[in-house]
């Protein structure tokens, strides 16, 4: 196939993938090399090709090929910046991520799912206050809006699924984490119940209960959702936790 469609990255690509299920690393890794020396890479493919390199066990040069994808992001979509920003932070260099924010945000700083990045990123880099402000628009218009379906921002991230979701639940999520870390234990337990309001069975709400009710040594609350999870298998998150 390549042969009659050298141009087509996506087959580089399979074949890359085929050879790196079989156990031939050299060869998966010479496939992409001649698939990244093709003209019009996409970010996409940049990042397709570093998480082959990740599962090769090889971040040296999953991180070198997130830095071409960098360099070659010139007009930026927000999607793809997002899986970028990702990547890059799965590759441990949090740092690196929060530079690649920075860069964007003139660009992408009006996309509203923009603000859910840039906390996640802040997060990472340990900046808990800065994360919190990030996200405070988004929370405040969570929580006065008259219209139920507002501040949806899509289906889960294929680059990492234990990202927290791009939706209301998930943005509420992030902001009472963040006000645990920064110590505000009623602003988080205000913000869960809220997040429980829209959905009851998520399982990071649940944990988030759970474990303000430890810090608020509420036995009662603890002992409530024990009980009412009797007949049930607890959610694993609250398990972990």
């Amino acid at each position: 196939a390549i042969h009659l469609r050298p141009d087509e990255k996506a087959l580089y690509l399979a074949l890359a993938r085929t050879y790196t299920g079989t156990g031939y690393t050299d060869e998966a890794k010479n496939i992409m090399d001649k698939m990244l020396s093709l003209e019009h890479v996409s970010t996409e493919e940049y990042i397709n090709v570093a998480n082959l390199y990740m599962h090769l066990e090889d971040p040296e040069e999953a991180t070198q090929i997130i830095r071409k994808a960098i360099s070659t992001n010139a007009n930026p979509d927000f999607e793809k910046s997002r899986d970028l920003a990702y990547s890059v932070l799965s590759l441990g260099d949090a740092p690196a991520a929060l530079k690649l924010i920075q860069e964007l945000d003139a660009n992408l700083r009006t996309q509203p799912c923009f603000t859910i990045l840039k906390a996640d990123v802040l997060t990472a880099n340990k900046q808990f206050l800065p994360a919190y402000e990030a996200l405070e628009p988004a929370v405040r218009q969570i929580e006065f809006a008259t219209d139920g379906g507002i501040y949806d921002c899509g289906s889960p991230l294929a680059v990492n699924p234990d990202i927290l979701p791009y939706s209301r639940v998930g943005v509420l999520c992030r902001a009472a984490q963040l006000q645990r870390i920064i110590g505000d234990l009623h602003g988080a337990l205000k913000l869960t119940n809220l997040a429980q309001n829209l959905d009851p069975t998520d399982a990071v709400v649940q944990s988030l209960q759970a474990n303000l009710a430890f810090s608020f040594a509420n036995q009662t609350r603890l002992d409530s959702m024990l009980e009412q999870n009797n007949t049930d298998t607890l959610s694993p998150a609250v398990v972990k936790e």
